[in-house]
């Protein structure tokens, strides 16, 4: 309730184009007169009505002041639970969010902007990628021939494959091949290319997801 006896200053306030409020009689009224207003209808009148069946003081405490605290406490609180917790659908930039309970206290609907909302789902699609293993990056590998390749097959044992001009090392994962290890062992110091890409078998995209994680 504080922001209601808080009066921030602006530097920035006179920039702004005001000529369609100062145009307007009803606001400019209001702005005169805001105090009174404010009084009359928030303290005064409840009390007077409340007066025509006897009890001032009950519409005075009541459906004034009572009144009037929980308003300001239920107006200004959404500048701090607008910050506090919930959903940013729309933009990280800033600090706001949306939850339930301000959509309750405001009884405003949650109007979606869908691209805004896109571009956000993109961004949680993009941290929770991240934090993914997908394998070394292809243009941090050492660069080898073709004969290199066969060479290190051939006399050092290695059991590596090649596929799309990737030295694939599939030790570790042989045992849990679904066509079998004997398959893999078939393909080492070859490039089995094309048998990956449908010439033996069409792998699905969490094959070639895998695939990433053995180079």
């Amino acid at each position: 309730m504080g922001w209601i006896f808080a009066k921030p200053y602006y530097p920035r306030l006179k920039l702004i184009d005001a000529t369609d409020l100062n145009a307007d009689p009803i606001v400019v009224f209001q702005h005169k007169n805001y105090v009174i207003l404010a009084l009359s209808t928030g303290i005064i009148l409840p009390t007077c009505i409340a007066a025509t069946w006897g009890d001032a003081l009950g519409g005075f405490l009541y459906a004034g002041l009572v009144c009037r605290i929980l308003v300001w406490h239920a107006t200004f609180c959404i500048n701090s639970f607008a910050h506090w917790a919930g959903d940013q659908l729309y933009s990280n930039e800033i600090s706001a969010r949306g939850n339930l309970l301000l959509a309750i206290m405001t009884n405003a609907p949650d109007n979606e902007i869908r691209k805004a909302r896109s571009n956000m789902k993109l961004l949680e699609a993009q941290r929770e990628r991240e934090g993914c293993d997908w394998g070394v990056d292809s243009n941090t590998l050492p660069i080898m021939t073709y004969d290199e390749f066969k060479e290190k097959v051939k006399n050092e044992g290695k059991e590596w494959l090649l596929i799309d001009d990737l030295v694939l090392n599939v030790e570790n994962f042989k045992p849990s091949h679904p066509g079998g290890s004997k398959l893999l062992e078939s393909y080492y110091g070859k490039d089995a290319t094309r048998a990956f890409h449908g010439g033996l078998n069409n792998h699905t995209k969490a094959a070639k997801t895998m695939l990433a994680m053995l180079k």
